[in-house]
């Protein structure tokens, strides 16, 4: 499960600056990021909680 959400993560990683980091400028004027950048940091987010989670878990395994 660790390494599942290790790749999701490494996966979120490549897709965010393969394509929304491009234009990350011009999100400066808005109010608000965009609805790709916020789901990719919710993937980000979960898929790291996930990690931590799942590696303090191992010991009971």
């Amino acid at each position: 499960m660790k390494f599942g959400l290790l790749v999701l993560a490494g996966v979120n990683v490549a897709v965010f600056h393969g394509g929304m980091y491009r234009s990350v400028n011009n999100w400066t004027d808005v109010a608000v990021p965009p609805l790709a950048a916020r789901l990719g940091a919710a993937i980000s987010l979960t898929a790291w909680t996930g990690i931590i989670f799942a590696g303090r878990l191992l010991a009971y395994t």
